[in-house]
């Protein structure tokens, strides 16, 4: 087929948007009245969250005043009756977090979360002082319980301005969409329309697929007899909420019991910070990091600090291949630096095509044909990273190596075989 000429090119450019604007205008035309009930149904929505506000509020002013009833006629089923609206607590605040919220009000909520846990073990250790007879440390814990009562109704009174602000922006925004012209219409729903693909993109990328990987580990765990304790999540980069969040946890693990293993899913920097805070919080567990931080420069920051630290990772440490000692002491005559995980999976993949195409030959067919049967016979292939076959999903299926950080490098304890 012949190159298409520059003139019919600039046709096309020109055409497209028209026809793009055309179909835009026509649509928006017979969907204007519907733009109305779309925000009432969001005003609806966000209605929903103020009601819930109302259960939040009611039900821990309700435990509050369980407690305070304890001291003038202790109630011997008071633990079991406090339990049991702590469960619905959590139900709504669960409920709470399904819905379309933002940001702000999902770490309101999970403050809230927090310091109800917090009210409910003072809580408990208030009945059973009363139990003892020992009133005087109940009342001075009652005072604490009040305290984070103030705290949590604070934080209700805030989730609850939120809300209404949405709710009078949403209001606000229809009323100016209304009133503007077509072109803005036109502006705000192209943007709209991209914002929405780059966001379910993104959502789909940096937090459902993760959150799915997470509950998968999560139920593995489970089934292996373990039982995650805690588990604290956080923005990749660290902001000052973030950090204070996770030292409120490392001050609890310390204070209600360490755990027997810290694991790290996180960026570089991230991970830096987090050892850190680990060995200031005076916790000495275990920790053992994912394949992220996998990486010389990782574990030659604050080296003494992770000396003894397990890392799992996809990569052979310290490999006693020829080819992967060869590519290991070429790219460090190259870049001055120990190779990571990253260049040698990139050196593999490269070789991996070039394979295809010598073999298959260069088309697109030939280079499917020669991956189909590797995939197809399993076939075992030799890389720098250590071996691996390929999975159905044009994935590569490589052993899992857990690495120990021993005077600034990897030390590798166990490979364990693809599953």
């Amino acid at each position: 087929m012949g190159s298409m000429s520059v003139s019919r090119q600039f046709f096309l450019l020109l055409l497209i948007p028209f026809l793009l604007v055309s179909a835009l205008a026509l649509r928006l035309i017979f969907q204007f009245a519907h733009f109305s009930a779309e925000g009432s149904r969001l005003i609806q929505n966000l209605q929903k969250t103020v009601v819930l506000n109302q259960d939040l509020r009611r039900g821990i002013s309700a435990q509050i005043n369980d407690l305070h009833g304890q001291f003038e006629n202790l109630d011997q089923h008071f633990p079991q009756k406090f339990g049991e609206t702590n469960y619905t607590l959590g139900e709504t605040q669960t409920e709470y977090l399904k819905l379309d919220i933002g940001e702000q009000e999902r770490l309101t909520v999970e403050r809230i979360r927090a310091l109800q846990s917090e009210l409910g073990v003072m809580s408990t250790q208030i009945f059973e002082r009363l139990r003892m007879g020992n009133r005087q440390e109940a009342s001075h814990r009652l005072l604490v319980v009040e305290q984070l009562g103030e705290r949590i109704e604070e934080k209700l009174a805030a989730l609850n301005e939120y809300q209404l602000a949405k709710i009078r922006g949403v209001s606000d925004h229809l009323n100016e969409y209304v009133a503007g012209s077509y072109r803005v219409i036109f502006i705000l729903f192209a943007s709209l329309v991209l914002i929405q693909g780059l966001f379910g993109f993104h959502l789909k990328r940096r937090v459902l697929l993760p959150l799915n990987s997470i509950l998968e580990a999560s139920d593995r765990v489970r089934e292996l007899g373990g039982e995650i304790v805690w588990s604290v999540m956080h923005r990749n980069a660290l902001e000052s909420e973030d950090q204070e969040m996770i030292r409120l946890a490392l001050t609890r693990m310390k204070r209600e019991g360490e755990p027997n293993l810290i694991v790290l899913f996180q960026r570089v920097l991230a991970a830096n910070w987090m050892v850190r805070a680990i060995h200031e919080s005076g916790i000495r567990s275990d920790i053992l990091g994912g394949d992220s931080i996998a990486l010389s420069e990782f574990i030659q920051t604050d080296s003494e600090l992770k000396e003894g630290m397990r890392i799992s990772q996809f990569s052979e440490p310290q490999s006693q291949n020829k080819r992967s000692i060869q590519f290991a002491w070429n790219f460090e005559a190259f870049a001055g630096r120990s190779p990571d995980y990253a260049a040698a999976f990139a050196y593999d993949a490269l070789y991996l095509v070039r394979d295809a195409v010598l073999q298959g030959g260069f088309s697109r067919s030939g280079v499917k044909s020669y991956l189909d049967r590797l995939i197809r016979e399993g076939v075992r292939i030799e890389g720098v990273a250590g071996p691996y076959t390929l999975g159905t999903d044009h994935d590569a299926r490589r052993a899992l190596y857990v690495a120990e950080v021993r005077h600034g490098s990897f030390r590798l304890l166990k490979a364990l075989p693809v599953n």
